[in-house]
């Protein structure tokens, strides 16, 4: 086609007047089939390749998460575990660590000095010139080389304003890393679960981050949730994070994961086997909307008095059935298990206070129907659309003429064939003229006929 439009373009040259309006016309045909297809061709590219890549995904999808978010590797070790942790031991363990030092009678006694010692504080050219050498090689400084110790950066400042900054334009560029990845939005909802949140818990557990910032790193997430769900942008957060509501999914909340790993760094420090960590003072920050410190000490007592109240049994568990832990009786690590798991469900219950607050996305609170949680494998097999009906019929976002006249969109809130308000239960089930008329039933009913055509007439039932 390339070939017809250069010739054309030389017949259009040298061609009379009457003829080049042809010539032009014809070119144009060409043109616009020549776009069509290079139009084709790249969506049949880009369908291969979100084909290779969900191909890719379900055969090893840990794999595919550690190439998509993972960070290049500087080096390859080569040496055994067993060689390195038998370094590491050597180097940072002393077994005289706890004992006291006691005066050397073979060192010498110093003569006193006879220049008196600089107390000033040194000028800027003084620390510019000053140096750091091993053999003969300059050590760089902080300022100009930041150093990084299991995950953190520190730099010349001390402080970790700079490093939240970098974290929340991380969890950025990793949420568009997902998005660009071409799978479907229930395999994205998944790499955030098992690959970006481990990462972005693990940076916030480190920092010394503000609520304020995680909790816009959450509205972040929630954005691309609610895309890849395939919900509108008002469907509420606690639809998906809630684990006590009608329709569960298997995701957790940055906010959640965040608090719980907070509270988990002061156990550790308090709890301590070696004495001088747990006497060393050393204070967890997490700004001034919310103190981890003081929701430890929170839930170590609501622990203490529901021993002293008891466990309340439901159902059979009065029998024997269940293992209720006291926190009496609960060692180190029980207990560390169980606060985590009480700051867990008072998030929940914030949820659930919540969703009784909301008017309409909030109504199933009402309803007496069984619970449906939703795992991983349930949520695979679903279709998009399914997954995306599931949840606004639960919560109440579907189009219906009520939803519709309450955001302006529709003149009437009323049911077209029966003139009832059309609200979404009045929609899906209770219309009068619909059930007369059989549409609630039409599409199951045109199934049985297409089988019952295949059958012959004179067919036993």
């Amino acid at each position: 086609m390339r070939r017809e439009i250069k010739s054309l373009s030389k017949q259009f040259k040298n061609a009379p007047t009457e003829e080049r309006e042809g010539i032009k016309d014809l070119t144009s045909q060409i043109r616009d089939r020549l776009s069509r297809l290079r139009r084709a061709e790249s969506l049949r590219k880009k369908r291969r390749d979100r084909e290779k890549k969900r191909a890719q995904f379900i055969k090893d999808p840990f794999q595919f998460t550690r190439a998509l978010l993972g960070e290049a590797k500087s080096g390859k070790l080569t040496s055994p575990r067993e060689e390195v942790e038998a370094f590491l031991e050597e180097t940072h363990s002393d077994s005289f660590r706890n004992q006291n030092l006691e005066g050397n009678p073979p060192i010498s006694s110093v003569e006193a000095p006879k220049k008196e010692l600089n107390i000033n504080e040194p000028t800027w050219k003084e620390v510019q010139e000053f140096r750091l050498y091993v053999q003969e090689e300059v050590i760089p400084s902080v300022e100009e080389n930041p150093i990084k110790c299991l995950g953190k950066w520190f730099d010349n400042s001390l402080a970790d304003r700079n490093n939240m900054v970098n974290t929340e334009k991380q969890t950025e560029e990793w949420l568009r890393s997902i998005e660009k990845s071409g799978l479907p939005g229930k395999f994205k909802a998944w790499l955030y679960q098992h690959g970006l949140l481990p990462r972005l818990t693990w940076l916030l557990t480190v920092y010394e981050a503000p609520m304020t910032s995680v909790e816009g790193m959450e509205r972040k997430v929630n954005k691309y949730l609610r895309k890849w769900l395939g919900i509108p942008p008002s469907f509420t957060s606690v639809g998906l994070y809630i684990r006590s509501g009608q329709l569960q999914l298997p995701l957790t909340s940055v906010v959640e994961e965040f608090k719980v790993a907070k509270c988990r760094v002061i156990m550790t420090y308090r709890d301590s086997p070696d004495d001088q960590v747990r006497h060393a003072g050393i204070v967890t920050r997490s700004g001034r909307k919310w103190g981890a410190e003081a929701t430890v000490t929170q839930t170590e007592s609501m622990l203490k008095i529901r021993d002293i109240i008891g466990a309340p049994c439901t159902g059979r568990q009065g029998l024997g059935t269940s293992h209720f832990q006291q926190w009496s009786k609960a060692g180190t690590r029980e207990r560390k298990v169980m606060i985590q798991e009480e700051v867990s469900s008072l998030e929940k219950e914030g949820r659930r206070s919540k969703a009784v607050a909301l008017s309409s996305q909030g109504a199933w609170t009402k309803w007496d129907l069984p619970k449906r949680k939703i795992t991983w494998a349930e949520l695979w097999r679903l279709e998009p659309f399914r997954i995306s009906f599931l949840l606004r019929s639960v919560y109440d976002t579907l189009p219906t003429p009520a939803n519709l006249h309450r955001l302006g969109l529709s003149e009437s809130p009323l049911c077209k064939p029966c003139g009832e308000k059309g609200t979404m239960a009045h929609i899906l089930s209770g219309c009068k003229i619909a059930l007369a008329q059989g549409r609630y039933r039409w599409r199951h009913d045109k199934v049985l006929m297409t089988l019952a055509r295949g059958f012959p007439a004179q067919s036993v039932w």
